[in-house]
């Protein structure tokens, strides 16, 4: 059993930065049009705090942006994504830009990526990309401000070290990158662009290396990150090699120790991609595990990247084709019909957290305060596939609290509590649940909660009990 005392007068804090919230993944920016989409991002940005959405497709011809007049030169229509992007803005949100994919009319080949296409090869005319990139850009500069698109960041490319999503060689995206960024800053020297966009860091050194040797602006580095044995990755099969958390963090700080002895020192990493495994039919996604496996990593990596992306938020997802089951193993914090999975909830908890924390060391607990006195404290119990199935128990006392009458409110995800799936599979595992049993599914799979008042007291004891990968966390405040 772990115990954690917090002597109230005497314990620090320090500030507490939730980085997970500046960005979260999504599919394809065609599928953003949909107003089915539109309403969960908006759930997401409203109910969990993410504050950029990424996406890939940006430049397909689904979007219709790029166009070419008669004589030959690029003169793009913006109509699709004004759309788009004035919806983002509207609810609050931001871009995170990708530049992607390769339109038909630019590219070198035929080779395609996803369900819907995606064109993969380099451009045949660097100079006509350049140009695209730049009236994109200056059409947003004109259309929303300098400020605005300012406070964006800028990606070139998804995962070009990958086969599967870029043709060329590293040195064709290394020219790529060079004429992007040329293209973004001649409408405006601080805007911030990035890459190598990396599956994994085979590019990373030697990617720096050539924006050092060719004096080529880089403002910040993204990679991507699943926790599973790459070898595996294949989307014919439906389950991969899961590996502990700390293959991650591992794996995250390794990048950063050889950028640091790299020739542009200290960039921030934006970590533009994560989940458990990379495959959008890996039934894990669905489950407790994800979620407790979710709060083990952000605690983790805290303070090791600037931002750190889920993939996805929604199973309104096609790159493997359109779902065939309401629960099929999507990326998705939601399911396609909005249903909440555990991993919503632990993101759902995590934004209550407060500004200032308290140090927990190497306990599962995150445990905060908020500018108004009250306190958070989080608590799981992640056990990988295969690690032991042991229970955990956490006692957790406040000394010298303010002599006051407290609500406790207690939120618990488990097997049979806020967990979608097990209500699924009670009620026979409908492969698409009527409108009557989303309905119930969707009440069902809130997150459950208890309440508790207390007497006047000035300290608070309080005992987690966590079977595998159970989500525990209580909030203390004043009662009134």
């Amino acid at each position: 059993m772990t115990k954690i005392v917090l002597d109230l007068k005497k314990e620090k804090t320090e500030p507490f930065n939730h980085y997970w919230k500046r960005s979260v993944g999504s599919c394809h920016a065609h599928i953003g049009l949909r107003a089915d989409w539109q309403q969960q991002l908006k759930q997401v940005h409203t109910e969990l705090g993410f504050q950029y959405i990424r996406f890939h497709g940006l430049l397909d011809d689904d979007m219709g942006i790029y166009q070419e007049n008669r004589n030959g030169e690029v003169d793009c229509n913006f109509n699709r994504v004004d759309k788009l992007f004035d919806y983002i803005l509207e609810i609050g949100m931001k871009p995170f830009v990708e530049f992607g994919f390769m339109p038909k009319k630019l590219a070198t080949g035929e080779k395609t990526v996803f369900w819907f296409k995606s064109n993969v090869t380099p451009p045949k005319d660097y100079g006509k990309w350049a140009a695209l990139i730049e009236q994109l850009v200056r059409h947003w500069k004109d259309r929303y401000g300098l400020k605005e698109i300012r406070s964006w960041f800028y990606e070139v490319w998804n995962e070009p070290d990958h086969p599967a999503f870029f043709s060329g060689t590293k040195e064709d995206y290394f020219k790529l990158y060079q004429y992007t960024v040329k293209a973004v800053k001649t409408v405006d020297l601080e805007l911030r662009v990035g890459g190598p966009a990396g599956a994994a860091n085979i590019y990373l050194a030697d990617f720096v290396e050539f924006c050092a040797a060719f004096n080529i602006p880089v403002d910040f580095l993204s990679l991507h990150c699943y926790c599973c044995d790459l070898k595996y990755v294949d989307e014919t099969v439906k389950t991969w090699t899961t590996l502990p958390a700390q293959h991650a963090y591992e794996y995250i700080q390794k990048n950063i120790v050889l950028e640091k002895a790299s020739k542009i020192p200290n960039l921030k990493f934006h970590y533009t991609e994560w989940n458990i495994t990379p495959s959008s039919r890996d039934q894990v996604h669905d489950t407790l595990l994800n979620g407790a496996f979710n709060l083990e990593i952000i605690k983790m990596v805290y303070g090791l990247v600037e931002s750190f992306s889920f993939w996805t938020f929604s199973d309104i997802f096609e790159e493997a084709g359109v779902p065939q089951s309401e629960f099929h193993g999507g990326f998705g914090l939601l399911t396609e019909s909005g249903i909440k999975k555990p991993t919503y909830h632990s993101f759902w908890l995590l934004n209550q957290l407060g500004n200032k924390r308290f140090e927990t060391r190497s306990a599962p607990l995150l445990m905060t305060k908020k500018p108004d006195g009250s306190l958070q404290v989080l608590g799981w119990n992640y056990k990988s596939a295969n690690e032991s199935s042991d229970s955990l128990q956490i006692t957790v006392e406040f000394l010298n609290l303010k002599k006051k009458r407290y609500k406790l409110t207690r939120y618990l995800v488990n097997e049979k509590k806020s967990n979608a799936l097990f209500f699924h599979q009670q009620m026979g595992a409908p492969r698409f649940p009527d409108w009557k049993q989303r309905s119930t599914l969707k009440e069902k799979s809130e997150i459950y909660s208890t309440i508790q008042k207390t007497k006047s007291l000035s300290s608070l004891s309080f005992n987690f009990h966590l079977a595998p990968n159970t989500i525990e966390m209580i909030t203390i405040e004043q009662a009134v």
